[in-house]
């Protein structure tokens, strides 16, 4: 967790632990997010998500660094991995969660804003 509030190490070590933005509504567009934040390090926070559902588990996704005014373009697929039991809230219910996994595929070569 030190890592990840202190912006410290390879984010690849935190991926066991980080499942990706909790403002995000669906779990698997998490999981998108954190594939994102794979792809582009300690950079990642600093850009905007655009993320579009095109069908089924395939996702578009736009990620915009206003600092550098560089825009990223992916599409992505979502696959549901299956129901992963978990303990729920401060009095550890029994539940579950739906675990996914995901891919990225650049569309483009990222496109620069002119000056």
């Amino acid at each position: 967790m030190d890592q990840l509030v202190n912006r410290t190490g390879s984010p690849a070590d935190l991926m066991d632990l980080y499942r990706g933005w909790a403002c995000l509504p669906h779990p698997g567009e998490q999981v998108l997010e954190r594939e994102l934040f794979r792809t582009y390090g300690w950079d990642w926070p600093a850009h905007h998500l655009s993320l579009r559902p095109t069908s089924g588990t395939r996702y578009r996704l736009t990620a915009h660094d206003p600092r550098s005014g560089t825009t990223h373009h992916h599409t992505a697929e979502l696959r549901p991995l299956g129901p992963r039991p978990v303990l729920i809230g401060c009095d550890r219910t029994a539940g579950e969660v739906q675990r996914y996994t995901a891919s990225l595929h650049p569309r483009t070569p990222p496109i620069r804003a002119r000056p």
